[in-house]
């Protein structure tokens, strides 16, 4: 039996074992749940159920990923639940942000 699943990307500091728990908790009441980040991208998707259009001609790599997910997400008639926007590490300036925040 399918269950669900989370992918995480590996440069987002500001992810915590309690706001992953909360992800996989909103997978109950939505059938996909996304933590954006600031810069238009995400940091986590999850889904009830997979689905290879979800992921499809999207625009890796820019600011239109996430809005473009969530347009396939709407498409598939799909709720989504958003818990929280995340930043990444992504620029130079996300690594200084990245020293303050360990700080």
């Amino acid at each position: 039996m399918p269950r669900a699943g989370l992918l995480i990307g590996s440069d987002c500091a500001v992810l915590t074992p309690e706001l992953i728990r909360h992800c996989h908790s909103a997978l109950v009441a939505a059938e996909a749940v996304c933590l954006p980040a600031e810069d238009g991208g995400y940091a986590l998707i999850g889904v009830n159920r997979s689905e290879a259009s979800l992921f499809s001609s999207i625009d890796w790599g820019t600011e239109r990923v996430m809005a473009q997910t969530h347009q396939r997400i709407e498409a598939l008639g799909w709720r989504l639940a958003c818990p929280a926007t995340v930043w990444d590490v992504d620029r130079p300036e996300d690594v200084i942000r990245l020293t303050h925040h360990w700080a």
